[in-house]
């Protein structure tokens, strides 16, 4: 492939990489359309340049990734249904996401570009969460709203469940603060404003969403973004600020909290967080080591617990993101993907503390981490793994922060011929 090829081979990888990153607010359908035609160019890039992207820094997050892949499909196997649990196991082919931004994003500028992708989009789906918290219209569906509380409404943007939207914005918006927080000051007039933008629209959407979940991952972030920027003396002013943000931006939140709080702590409640994740115990303690098998959860929950839910409200995964990892695919797929997670954040912190990287590959460490965290507190009570579009942005947002942990020593991306 010729110099001329090559580069619009990688312009063409960046269009689409970037469509990807703009389109996850608001269409998983343009999102994974867009994902699909990245990789793909990837693999041109791979197989016509005849190069071979190795990165030392980021194999051990590999090696997770295969082995959480590896074990579902083993455990799919063992599973009542083994045909349609390694069906189920369409999403995992997210993870591509990852290594398409270490093949792109080695380039600090088309790291910047894809960031303000990201943020046009985030900016888009908080307006029209906010626009949905006080109206309860919405124009594209037009379902009927949950109701929040206080006359107002429970958003969902451009999905179709407010906790998908809660946790997706609440995500980015931590995503966006800690990129902003490092960058602010080494970005250009308009592109630093749509950062900050994006960023305070986000925080806003998500308390508003008066989703438990993301309300509360939102306010555990800012904390651990107070500590990683900013250090500990600014910790009791973000406390003060989260509290003073929270109350007059989600009426009847403290009160919904007290009464989802309530309902999740009585075991008799079928929609309780106690009383679904003690069932799933159950289900796990007969099947340890390779779960259930991805899809059967539902059916097994309903034939421990032998009662009738209409269909919309019946329990399609334990909301709990370990919970549902282990009952799916049994310990060992829960340890694995515990490992995941601790093999990414490890690589996150080290670059986000490391003073001998560029301002830009600390920003993007801080970031991933912080949105990483905020991500791990929305799926306490909600698979959020499991969950195409908050999985979709994570993956994203993966992708683009171990960019900032590759070995400088060896070339950034290590690129290397492959022979013959």
């Amino acid at each position: 492939m010729s110099p001329t090829s090559s580069r619009g081979m990688r312009n063409l990888l960046l269009i689409f990489f970037c469509l990807f990153a703009f389109s996850s607010a608001f269409s998983i359908a343009m999102a994974q359309i867009s994902l699909g035609m990245a990789v793909l160019c990837s693999i041109g890039i791979v197989i016509f340049e005849r190069r071979s992207p190795k990165d030392r820094s980021v194999g051990t997050v590999y090696l997770w990734m295969g082995l959480y892949v590896l074990w579902l499909v083993i455990s799919s196997l063992f599973g009542d249904t083994p045909f349609k649990s390694i069906e189920m196991l369409r999403e995992e082919w997210l993870f591509l996401a990852v290594p398409v931004g270490m093949l792109l994003l080695r380039e600090g500028k088309f790291r910047e570009w894809l960031v303000l992708a990201l943020a046009a989009g985030v900016i888009i789906a908080s307006i029209y969460g906010i626009t949905q918290r006080f109206t309860g219209v919405d124009w594209i569906t037009g379902h009927p709203m949950h109701t929040a509380g206080a006359g107002g409404y429970r958003p969902g943007g451009f999905f179709s469940y407010p906790l998908t939207y809660g946790n997706y914005i609440a995500v980015a918006a931590l995503f966006l603060v800690g990129y902003g927080a490092v960058t602010v000051k080494h970005s250009d007039g308009w592109k630093r404003w749509l950062i900050i933008l994006a960023a305070i629209l986000a925080v806003v959407a998500a308390f508003l969403s008066n989703s438990r979940g993301p309300v509360l991952a939102t306010a555990t972030g800012l904390l651990i973004a107070s500590l990683l920027l900013f250090r500990w003396r600014y910790v009791v002013p973000v406390v003060i600020a989260v509290g003073l943000l929270a109350i007059p931006l989600a009426p009847g939140l403290v009160d919904r909290l007290g009464s989802r709080f309530q309902t999740d702590f009585n075991t008799d409640s079928k929609t309780g967080r106690l009383h679904i994740w003690s069932n799933t115990l159950t289900i796990l303690a007969d099947n340890p080591i390779t779960g259930v098998g991805a899809g059967n959860f539902e059916a097994e929950y309903y034939d421990l617990v032998a009662y009738d839910v209409p269909e919309r409200h019946r329990q399609r995964h334990a909301h709990n993101d370990l919970l549902n990892v282990a009952v799916l695919s049994g310990l060992p797929g829960l340890i694995i993907y515990l490992g995941l997670w601790i093999a990414v954040a490890m690589r996150l912190l080290k670059g986000a503390r490391d003073p001998a990287r560029q301002a830009m590959d600390r920003a993007v460490c801080t970031a991933a981490l912080i949105a990483s965290v905020t991500f791990f507190v929305c799926s306490l009570t909600e698979a959020a793994f499991a969950d195409e579009e908050v999985r979709q942005l994570l993956m994203l947002i993966w992708g683009i922060g171990l960019t900032g942990v590759v070995d400088k020593n060896s070339g950034e991306v290590v690129i290397e011929k492959i022979a013959g």
